[in-house]
């Protein structure tokens, strides 16, 4: 994001430059972290058979690593490139390929679970875990579903908020841009944890464990 002496001299502050980084990087997570997901339920179809009980932790770590690499990268290179064109593009394209890849993936194992009732069939016969992860999949699919139908607004407003910022179009549309950018992306990062939640069973199991846990450290330092 290019911003002048002339227009606003005190955006170049290290306080403002701190900020405009944090908040840089939390986007770049939140817009391409929907991919990530998509990409590990990815995993989890092609290694169908015993994708639950061989734990493959490099999965989730290659993704989470290539998000915070993104997410960096981004940081570093948004107020140092002329335009935020390509920053908005590759956030564009980020989403356009979960929505392809988690269609694809929806498609499949509704497929498998299609072929799970031909008991009779070679092609049918699949193990409980199989099973179990084909579920899984169509649950998290439909999840990922309703979140890409949920947030697209909010998606858009965070890349119209990018986009705007090559155009000259006064300093007051481009404050007003970046405070739409802050609400929008806090909103976006609210939303598709709380969806995923609704409906993930396991996953609000575990948020449960893991409030109980923190609920008994604090009464246990209260004590």
């Amino acid at each position: 994001m290019d911003y002048s002496e002339k227009d606003v001299p005190y955006e170049t502050t290290m306080l403002f430059l701190a900020t405009s980084h944090a908040r840089i990087f939390c986007g770049a997570l939140a817009l391409c972290s929907l991919l990530g997901v998509v990409v590990e339920r990815l995993c989890a179809t092609y290694y169908l058979a015993d994708y639950e009980h061989k734990k493959r932790l490099y999965i989730p770590i290659v993704i989470i690593e290539i998000l915070l690499l993104n997410a960096i990268f981004s940081t570093v290179t948004y107020h140092s490139f002329g335009s935020t064109a390509p920053h908005g593009l590759a956030y564009l394209l980020c989403n356009l390929f979960a929505v392809a890849g988690n269609t694809v993936n929806n498609r499949l194992n509704r497929k498998y679970y299609s072929n799970t009732s031909r008991i009779s069939t070679t092609v049918g016969r699949y193990t409980l875990a199989e099973r179990y992860q084909i579920s899984e999949n169509i649950c998290t699919s439909k999840a990922l579903r309703d979140t890409f139908y949920l947030v697209p607004f909010f998606n858009a407003l965070c890349l119209v908020a990018i986009f705007i910022d090559n155009f000259d179009v006064g300093i007051a549309a481009k404050n007003l841009s970046s405070v739409c950018l802050n609400f929008a992306a806090l909103i976006y990062a609210l939303l598709v944890p709380l969806v995923l939640l609704l409906h993930k069973k396991n996953l609000r199991r575990e948020c449960e464990k893991l409030l109980k846990g923190v609920s008994l450290v604090v009464i246990v330092i209260q004590m």
